[in-house]
């Protein structure tokens, strides 16, 4: 028999002391009838102590008449005579106590059985509490509680049926072409172009062999400059790919204006209201994490605005320009760029870089409405941030301008600093790779990329699904992510428009085959484009399904599949970090179970 005594959790007692602590116990609850006068017993070895309660304090601290004798212990059994009525007081509470607690438990069963409330809160015998749902939410009409049932489980059925055909839909093909530009110009299915090679046979003679490599054509009639997979600045001669964390770079060709990028000391840059420049400076390595950096530094504290300055940065008119720089926080918490238009100081754009954030804030000034910028994180602590905006026309020479704090605020002490590397100048609204100058203006050769039609499309009217994962940028003029031979109006592609809609095609006419994707952000997305034999789909991250009605498909197997351009212009400007082929037309279920890119 498991007996009647109170014996709830353990407790806890010192040499000559009359307190005693609880865990795990209930004493100060009124239903388990613990007071004045109770006996507590402590088994100790082969006997047991007896002490008289004088008071309890709460459920886990009570008080002995006397002190205790034992020994100090923790974690000991115990058990509490609650059974004997020792007054009439004590019998009148502990009545009062179970007829409050019948009419909570009445209450409770009320509630339950009758409230129509989401939930509702019942106390337990113990004192804690519990939210359960009332009967008739549980229940719902008893009316039509069979005919739910039976939808419910109609309806479970069908989500049943569905699921499996979605796991089989699922299941993708392997592509037939696929390139991921994880590490290089690796084709990891697919067809490159074929080498010539000499091969001897002992009765023939030499003989020339057309084998297929497995590499996409590269080719940049100049050497460049990216970012690696590390965040590092790095420095890649002619043909070499830009190969960094978001795949291949494709540029066109870009000239930087500034005549001394990485020397700030030079005539051509102003250091102005307290700025000084200390050339390759001893304490920080640049961007490329092995030359030394400049450090610029502000040492007037009346003066707002210190800054080195680029006069007379902009030739035309009515042009924009993007100026960039990699910056590294000193003693500041910000760097900044303004470049003043041509018509007056008080028409600019204004960029500021918060290094606690690493976020930027951009704000076009006057007459200049159109300023965009950004920033790109780089290992060691280095930003490139850039900044681009229309021009305009007109005599003012200010030009641009870099700022060791936030624009339009003085130093807080005399001798405000950070170090600055990188400084780049050119037409067009994004910042292109960084290109080292030393004196006078360079240009950048531009990006060729492709691989060979033959074998990795199928022949025009059979079906099949391009996937490529990639940022289109907004340019102002269009840039294609890949295009199937080199006409305006014809072949495959997918393209960005000078408005900023997105452009998909397949086959040839008067431009009339092709159909808009809708104006989706500047971000990596994955695109797809598929042809089923009849229509054509194209899709964004899985969704976003746009079809173009039948339409006659032709294009050209013999020529090239160019990748983030078409072949003498319209760049991508950006990176692709995935291309595939499909020689089938993928289901709507696959493609969304391909989703977004990686």
């Amino acid at each position: 028999m498991a007996g009647v005594w109170y014996r709830a959790g353990t407790l806890s007692v010192t040499l000559n002391s009359k307190k005693v602590v609880g865990s795990g116990t209930q004493w100060a609850s009124a239903l388990n009838g613990i007071a004045a006068g109770k006996m507590l017993v402590i088994p100790s070895g082969a006997s047991v102590d007896i002490y008289e309660i004088d008071f309890v304090e709460s459920n886990t601290v009570l008080y002995l008449v006397d002190n205790y004798r034992g020994a100090t212990g923790a974690n000991k059994a115990y058990a509490i005579d609650n059974t004997r009525t020792a007054s009439f007081p004590d019998f009148a509470r502990r009545m009062v106590a179970m007829l409050n607690y019948y009419q909570a438990n009445l209450s409770a069963f009320q509630q339950f059985y009758t409230s129509t409330s989401g939930t509702v809160t019942v106390t337990a015998p113990d004192g804690s509490e519990h939210v359960l749902i009332p009967w008739k939410k549980i229940m719902g009409d008893s009316d039509t509680l069979l005919q739910q049932t039976t939808e419910q489980a109609n309806q479970a059925k069908q989500a049943a049926s569905q699921a499996a055909n979605a796991v089989a839909l699922a299941r993708l093909p392997e592509p037939d072409v696929k390139i991921t530009f994880n590490d290089g110009l690796r084709i990891e299915r697919g067809y490159g172009t074929h080498d010539t090679i000499d091969v001897s046979a002992a009765q023939d003679g030499s003989k020339l062999v057309q084998l297929p490599t497995r590499s996409v054509d590269f080719s940049r009639a100049s050497g460049a400059t990216g970012i690696n997979k590390s965040g590092e600045l790095v420095t890649l001669e002619n043909d070499q790919p830009v190969i960094g964390p978001d795949g291949l770079s494709v540029f066109g060709s870009t000239t930087n204006l500034a005549l001394w990028s990485e020397n700030f000391g030079e005539s051509v840059w102003g250091p102005r209201y307290g700025s000084t420049i200390n050339i390759n400076t001893a304490e920080i390595t640049d961007p490329y994490g092995t030359n030394l950096a400049n450090k610029h530094v502000n040492t007037d504290t009346n003066t707002a605005g210190s800054y080195i300055a680029l006069p007379n940065s902009f030739a035309k008119d009515n042009t924009v320009y993007c100026a960039s720089v990699f910056v590294k926080r000193g003693s500041q918490q910000t760097a900044a760029i303004t470049i003043y238009s041509k018509l007056s100081t008080n028409d600019r754009a204004v960029l500021n870089l918060d290094y606690d954030t690493g976020v930027v804030s951009v704000n076009s000034v006057g007459s200049v409405t159109d300023a965009i910028g950004g920033v790109v994180t780089y290992a060691n602590g280095w930003y490139r941030v850039w900044l681009s905006a229309n021009m305009l026309a007109g005599g003012s020479g200010a030009g641009v301008r870099f700022a060791p704090s936030i624009w339009s605020v003085p130093a807080e002490v005399g001798s405000e600093y950070g170090y600055i590397f990188g400084a780049q100048l050119e037409e067009g609204r994004y910042p292109s790779p960084y290109i080292k100058t030393e004196g006078s203006a360079v240009t950048r050769s531009p990006d060729i990329v492709s691989i060979p039609a033959k074998n990795n499309l199928p022949a025009p009217g059979q079906p099949f699904t391009i996937v490529v994962d990639a940022a289109i940028p907004f340019l102002g003029t269009r840039n294609f992510l890949f295009v199937v031979t080199g006409s305006d109006i014809s072949g495959i592609y997918i393209r960005r428009e000078p408005g900023g809609d997105l452009r998909a095609n397949i086959g040839t006419g008067t431009g009339t085959n092709y159909f808009l994707m809708g104006q989706q952000s500047a971000d990596r997305h994955r695109y797809v484009l598929r042809y089923n034999g009849v229509n054509v789909d194209s899709f964004v991250d899985g969704g976003g399904k746009v079809t173009r009605p039948p339409l006659p498909v032709s294009y050209n197997t013999d020529s090239d599949i160019f990748l983030g351009s078409r072949i003498g212009g319209d760049y991508l400007c950006e990176s692709i970090s995935m291309f595939l082929i499909y020689h089938t037309a993928l289901t709507d279920e696959q493609i969304t179970a391909l989703g977004g890119p990686q």
